[in-house]
Order: C-alpha cells, then structure tokens, then sequence
C-alpha cells in the first residue's frame, strides 16, 4: 500500500481541500520533520486543474526532461521544458494549473510558509515572504539538499530528527536569498533567525545536553592527550638529557 501525500491542494472552482494525487505516491517523510515534508512520487500524464497549494513545495524533477504547459491567472498558458534535475518553485496560495504528457520521477519537498518566514525574520503572517512563482532553475543546492532528505528518509533517519530540519533550515534560508526580495537588512535578520531557529530544534530535541557532555567528553580527552603528551615530552627530554649526559662523560679521558 502506497503512502498517503501529505500535501494539500485547494481547488478553485471547488473551494474544498484535497489531496494532490495521492496516487502518485510511493514514499512519504509525513510528520518525521517539523516545517517540511519529503514526497517520492512517481506522476503518469495528467493534469491539475486551476487551485493553490497550502505550502510551498519544490519539486526536483528527477527523470529525463519533460515538457508541460502551466497556466497562471492573468498570464495565460505557458509551455516550459523541465530538464533532468532541474527545481521548480511553487509558492504558496498562488492559483495556477498543470498539464503534462510524460511521466514524471519527482521529489516533491513541502515547506511551511511560517518555517521560511521564521528563518528571514519574518513572524507575522501579514508580513509573509512570497517566493518567486513558477521558477524553473539548475539549482545545485537544493536539488544536492532534497537529495540528502530523501538518503535520511531511505535510511529511516538513523541521525534522528535534527538532521532533516537542520537541512530544512539551510534550504529556507537559500530560498529566502536566492528566491525572494529580501532586502540587505533583513538577510541580517535572517542569519540570526536562522540560528535561532536551530536554537529551538536543539532545545526539543534535548541535543543541547548531549552536545554539552560530548564537549565535556572531548575536553577531558583532550587534557588527557595534552597531559600525556607533556608528561611524554618530559620523559624524552629527561632521556635526551641523561644521554647527552652520558655522551659528554664518555668524552672525558679517565685515568686510573
């Protein structure tokens, strides 16, 4: 039994949430992260009628290159090519629709609106970052970022949460720079946010205690190897004096 998606769809003409082809799923993160989630799908020819997505979603296009037509209000349709491993941005709550021929391998990354806004500074929903709509781009970052997802989710996160939402905080703050108007100011804002961000993943995850004993560890490990190697380096110069020592009194001729 395939995974159920977790992402949501809003249809336009409907006003009612869906499901965005659930049936195209074959892995799901689910709620393994907090402000993400991870989709492998696997999509056969279709369509998506004119509605908005929830979240954000990036979309790493994983097979050999496509083409599909998207329309978005008050541009009309458009025909984009979508190349192996290119990144397609898809904001949230801007309306626009999809049809395509190929089938389609894809990882579809969801990322709360308030997780990129927390990150560039951003707490109130009034002030909400818009990502650029619709971009399709070579991305190295984040595709080599969503790829490192899917490795943890395969792997069953061995690393435990922090890994995957540490990787979500690196991925908001490159869609904050690269993908939005931020201004210089607020990249200021953003550096401190993200740490803080990190800040509260440490603190519900209790690994700022874990990281507190193993400095504490490589401290006392440390003193030990800066102790031996003293105590060493008085030994063999202890030695080296005692031999040059010897030497010297070798040199003096004895006399019976």
């Amino acid at each position: 039994m395939a995974p159920r998606t977790a992402i949501e769809w809003v249809g336009i003409a409907t006003r009612r949430r869906m499901k965005l082809r659930p049936a195209a799923v074959q892995r799901s993160s689910g709620d393994l992260w907090r402000g993400i989630r991870l989709e492998h799908r696997l999509d056969v020819p279709g369509e998506v009628c004119e509605g908005y997505l929830l979240r954000h979603v990036i979309a790493l296009h994983l097979s050999s290159q496509i083409s599909q037509e998207l329309y978005w209000s008050g541009r009309g349709w458009k025909q984009q090519r979508v190349p192996t491993r290119s990144i397609r941005i898809f904001p949230a709550r801007v309306p626009y629709a999809a049809r395509w021929k190929g089938s389609a391998e894809v990882l579809l990354l969801e990322v709360a609106p308030e997780f990129v806004a927390a990150v560039a500074n951003r707490g109130t929903p009034s002030d909400r970052l818009e990502l650029r709509p619709f971009v399709v781009a070579e991305d190295r970052f984040l595709a080599q970022t969503v790829l490192a997802l899917q490795d943890d989710l395969r792997a069953g996160s061995p690393a435990g949460r922090l890994y995957g939402e540490s990787l979500g905080v690196a991925l908001a703050a490159h869609l904050v720079r690269k993908y939005t108007d931020v201004t210089p100011n607020l990249h200021k804002g953003a550096e401190l946010s993200s740490a803080s961000t990190l800040g509260i993943i440490l603190r519900s995850t209790c690994l700022s205690r874990i990281l507190q004993i193993s400095c504490k560890r490589t401290y006392i490990a440390s003193s030990i190897h800066s102790r031996s190697t003293w105590d060493s380096r008085r030994i063999n110069t202890s030695f080296a004096s005692a031999s040059s020592e010897r030497s010297r009194s070798s040199l003096i001729p004895r006399y019976r």
